[in-house]
């Protein structure tokens, strides 16, 4: 369980990274800040970066740090 604590000293909890963004993804739907189609741009893209990442680390292109 991953803890994340915010403002006002109010700490939520989520299983999960994705749990987390799927949160903050919907407050801000909810909020009129952006609509759901820039929600599930912004997931997918985050999850293609992440996957470059892995590929890049895993094939001694790139190190950590």
């Amino acid at each position: 369980m991953r803890k994340i604590t915010r403002a006002f000293g109010v700490t939520r909890s989520f299983v999960s990274l994705q749990a987390a963004a799927d949160e903050a993804g919907s407050s801000r739907i909810l909020a009129g800040q952006y609509p759901l189609l820039d929600h599930q741009a912004g997931q997918a893209l985050g999850r293609q970066v992440g996957e470059f990442i892995l590929r890049h680390l895993q094939s001694g292109h790139a190190r950590p740090g």
